[in-house]
């Protein structure tokens, strides 16, 4: 509501800024009609009508900047607010990183056990306990608020539990580096995060001697190779900021062909399909369907077509669980699960 508010004003004094440059502008350029009029009349040989073209002229010069001038304000004082939102995250405390003994964790045996985590004035999640088996695939849905995405974060180490412990391969993640925890996750969200560099380097991020065989590989298996194939330098591609020269699936199918080029024992996927048409989702299902064999999987969704397939689904409250089993299971108990499918848009 803040930031609504602020971005509200900020359009009105931008708005209100070339009016009042023009009134000014007209103020000033009456009070020379008034003055020449004066003048004429008092010195006539002075006053000319040609020196006073001439200084007509010379003030209609001067307008364009004086009104460029008037519009300068308002990006400035964006880049100085956008300068001290920089500063001020390059300037936020590093998080203390305790020395832990490496731990590799190669099976994705993922539990929950009475977990506690709120945000400020928010409690999410209490008392929460999950077990998710090496290898299962876990669809959680739920409305929005419900703790789907806290889940995930958790796991992935972007926050830390209150109380309880979260534990990966019997392994309490407290006790483990948050490099070695997140080196056995893969992430694919919504709004996926390319760089402005070649179609390869994205896929082998943070590989620090990528294998250009597995480059391909990877883009094979998520339904990229066929795309990547018809740019004018294929895998050597530069996609410019953010991805912008791909479509919404194909850099979903990017993110993916990144997962598999991982390699890594658990998969998250947070609404990687809901923001794609019909015709872009049924390539990315494809892919994922590839990526989340021979690994735990957790499903954020929304969508049927990327949930029913799950081992299980867990349906979310107010951070509980209120059921679990699978489509069919769900769906023939007639509870929460089939109401949700009634009452939202899952497709």
């Amino acid at each position: 509501e803040a930031v609504r508010f602020h971005a509200v004003k900020s359009t009105k004094i931008a708005a209100s800024a070339s009016p009042v440059v023009e009134m000014t502008i007209i103020a000033a350029l009456c009070t020379v009609i008034i003055l020449f009029a004066w003048k004429a009349r008092s010195a006539p040989a002075q006053m000319t009508t040609g020196v006073f073209v001439s200084f007509l002229g010379t003030m209609a010069l001067l307008f364009p900047p004086i009104k460029r001038m008037g519009k300068l304000n308002e990006p400035i004082q964006r880049g100085l607010a956008a300068a001290q939102s920089i500063f001020d995250f390059l300037d936020a405390p590093t998080e203390p990183q305790p020395a832990l003994p490496p731990v590799t964790l190669s099976r994705g045996d993922i539990e929950f056990r009475d977990v506690r985590f709120s945000y400020p004035e928010q409690p999410v999640l209490e008392r929460f306990n999950l077990h998710i088996r090496a290898g299962e695939t876990v669809a959680l849905i739920g409305e929005s608020g419900s703790g789907k995405s806290t889940i995930a974060a958790l796991l992935a180490g972007f926050y830390t539990p209150e109380a309880g412990a979260i534990y990966i391969d019997g392994h309490n993640l407290a006790d483990v580096s948050l490099a070695d925890r997140r080196r056995a996750i893969a992430f694919v969200s919504q709004d996926t995060v390319l760089f402005s560099t070649s179609i390869a380097a994205n896929i082998a991020y943070a590989d620090p001697a990528p294998d250009t065989a597995k480059v391909r590989l990877a883009a094979e298996s998520a339904n990229a190779a066929e795309f990547i194939g018809k740019l004018p330098h294929g895998y050597d591609e530069d996609l410019g900021p953010q991805g912008g020269r791909l479509s919404g699936g194909q850099k979903q199918r990017i993110a993916i062909a990144r997962a598999l080029y991982k390699d890594a024992p658990i998969l998250i996927l947070d609404e990687a399909t809901s923001a794609l048409d019909n015709h872009s989702e049924a390539k990315v299902q494809e892919a994922i369907e590839r990526l989340r064999k021979n690994r735990t999987a957790i499903i954020i969704a929304h969508r049927l077509s990327t949930i029913r397939n799950a081992d299980r689904i867990v349906v979310l409250e107010k951070g509980k669980i209120v059921e679990s089993g699978s489509h069919a299971e769900l769906l023939k108990r007639g509870g929460s699960y089939a109401k949700l499918l009634q009452q939202t848009p899952i497709t």
